[in-house]
């Protein structure tokens, strides 16, 4: 998810109905998203990770009481 979000692509995922992994090697050509290497080289550049952290909070529908990653960053 947090990929799909670093590409701007969150609307697309949406209207896709597919699962995240699924989208991203279907529409964003990304085949092994799920490999410790990909996540690693992908988010190589921190601030990139930590933006698509903040945009997942942002998109998402948090349920009272549960926490995210961006929890953590504060």
């Amino acid at each position: 998810m947090l990929v799909i979000l670093s590409e701007n692509k969150y609307d697309a995922f949406k209207r896709a109905g597919k699962k995240p992994s699924e989208f991203c090697a279907q529409d964003l050509q990304y085949k092994n998203v799920k490999s410790t290497e990909f996540v690693t080289g992908y988010f190589s550049n921190v601030d990139k990770l930590i933006a698509a952290i903040h945009e997942y909070k942002r998109v998402s529908q948090i349920q009272r009481g549960e926490y995210v990653l961006a929890d953590l960053l504060k």
